[in-house]
């Protein structure tokens, strides 16, 4: 790339100042700059460390916009200044630059935890710089009853259990299990005060680790429009609205917790296609989607809408509808009998059948344990009546003109 200069800051050195127009972008090759922001008081927040390997700049290059932080050399670093200029046309020819240049797996996580799911990109991406990764072994310690309370925690694989003391009440709702795409650790960093209890790691986990720091810089920018605390996603709840799962115990259904992920989709996004094998409950926690079936050669037909309501409440129960399909896929080989497809910012509650089986041999149960009247509630009853009442799954036929139906309503087709 033409004009590209390598530039050498001494410790203490400004590198760019916040509010400042941009004109390059800058990639660390040696040395750590911190990236500090100023809030009302005129104080100096750290928002990120960038160390060898990483850009800066990023967010002005891709909106326009001003810099966000003011950038100052930690030690004496090494940098490249690429002119934005020269830059534009390159990125624009690959089509998975935004997968790379930007932390998108990452961000794509912190949208399924309530308080980021409404983040844009200008503030999500940055928010996913600021995460640290960290890969814990099979039975480490998170953190312990006492300690302080400095950062909370994303699981983005794996499980952790979290357990409270004898003295903490009340005590049925302890142990906590958490699975990918849910958040702990939020409670007493919120509130200032130490660990109340203790997190470990049931199997080998990845998580991200965002800093008390960075939560009040958050709060502080977004004062009017974030909420003060986290809320948890109460996925015990939605669980028990299942079927399947409400002749469960309590203790049941917070180890099951454990084994359910919490998954952000854009308008948009599939989260489930007719013909293709369902293997997974679905559960619609935030936003609204759409099923549609196709039958010929014409425009899929919509057979039923998704739309997210409080835990306990369904909007219409008496018509047998509800907010989750698949329930049945985690017992028996089944194909998806509609495409969903995302219409609203959403967020899933999604169990697969591998997690649900884990989860049956350490509870220690079979399958007849389970409700013994269940009737598969994944019906599309549809609210347009124009439209007969299609299944959200078909049976896997095991030979010409034989398909076991497991008490569902014939393919309608």
């Amino acid at each position: 790339m033409p004009r590209v200069e390598e530039i050498t800051l001494p410790r203490g050195k400004l590198l760019f100042q916040q509010g400042s127009t941009a004109t390059s972008l800058y990639f660390v090759e040696a040395g750590r700059v911190a990236q500090v922001k100023e809030d009302s008081a005129a104080r100096r927040i750290v928002h990120r460390h960038a160390g060898p390997g990483m850009y800066l700049g990023r967010y002005a290059l891709v909106a326009g916009r001003p810099f966000r932080f003011s950038a100052v050399a930690e030690e004496e670093t090494t940098l490249l200044a690429i002119p934005l200029r020269y830059l534009y046309p390159l990125l624009f020819t690959h089509d998975d630059w935004k997968s790379w240049f930007f932390r998108t797996d990452i961000a794509a996580r912190l949208r399924a935890v309530p308080l980021f799911m409404d983040f844009d990109d200008w503030d999500i991406y940055p928010l996913a710089d600021a995460v640290e990764v960290q890969q814990v072994e099979a039975g480490a310690i998170i953190f312990e009853a006492g300690d302080e309370a400095d950062s909370f925690y994303i699981v983005d694989q794996g499980q952790v259990i979290e357990t409270g003391p004898a003295s903490l009440q009340p005590q049925a709702e302890w142990p906590q299990y958490f699975a990918a795409g849910n958040f702990f650790g939020r409670y007493n960093l919120m509130r200032g005060e130490q660990r109340r209890a203790t997190a470990v790691a049931r199997i080998p986990t990845r998580l991200f680790r965002i800093s008390g720091q960075t939560v009040q810089e958050l709060l502080s920018d977004r004062v009017k429009d974030l909420p003060k605390n986290l809320v948890h996603v109460d996925i015990v709840a939605r669980l028990r609205e299942v079927p399947l799962f409400s002749g469960l115990s309590d203790e049941h259904l917070r180890l099951l917790s454990g084994f359910a992920a919490l998954e952000y989709h854009r308008p948009g996004d599939i989260v489930a296609r007719q013909g293709e094998p369902a293997t997974s409950l679905l559960i619609l926690e935030q936003g609204e989607a759409i099923a549609r079936l196709q039958t010929g050669k014409g425009n899929p037909r919509p057979v039923r809408y998704f739309k997210a309501y409080a835990p306990g409440a369904p909007p219409s129960a008496t018509a047998g509808e509800s907010n989750h399909f698949g329930d049945h896929g985690l017992l028996a080989d089944e194909m998806r009998g509609a495409t969903v497809e995302v219409t609203r910012p959403s967020v899933w509650i999604v169990l697969r059948r591998d997690d649900f089986e884990r989860f049956l041999a350490e509870a220690g149960l079979r399958l007849d344990d389970l409700k013994p009247a269940f009737q598969p509630d994944a019906q599309a009853n549809t609210p347009l009546r124009h439209h007969p009442t299609i299944s959200l799954f078909r049976t896997r036929c095991t030979g010409i003109g034989s398909c076991r139906l497991h008490g569902l309503r014939r393919w309608a087709s």
